[in-house]
C-alpha cells in the first residue's frame, strides 16, 4: 500500500498530471459607439438595438476593466 501511494505521489510530482483548473470566462457584448457604457449578456439585447458603432464581443473582465457596467435589461 505504501509503495502504491509513493508511486502515485511521484507520478503527480513528475508533472505528468495537470492540476491546473481552467475557468471559462463569461463572454459579453458592448457597443463601440461614443456614448456606450454598458455590457450585455446577448448580442440580441434590445439595449444594443440603437448602437451607433459596431457590436464587439469580449470577456466580462475586459469590459469591466474598460469601465463598462452591466445592462439593466440583461442583468436584472
Amino acid at each position: 500500500m505504501k509503495t502504491l501511494i509513493l508511486s502515485a505521489l511521484a507520478f503527480i510530482l513528475s508533472g505528468q498530471v495537470s492540476t491546473e483548473v481552467k475557468t471559462k470566462e463569461a463572454t459579453v457584448y458592448i457597443c463601440t459607439g461614443p456614448k456606450s457604457k454598458k455590457y450585455h449578456a446577448s448580442s440580441s439585447c434590445r439595449g444594443l438595438s440603437k448602437c451607433s458603432g459596431s457590436i464587439k464581443q469580449l470577456s466580462m473582465s475586459s469590459a469591466k476593466a474598460k469601465g463598462y457596467t452591466p445592462c439593466k435589461i440583461c442583468y436584472k
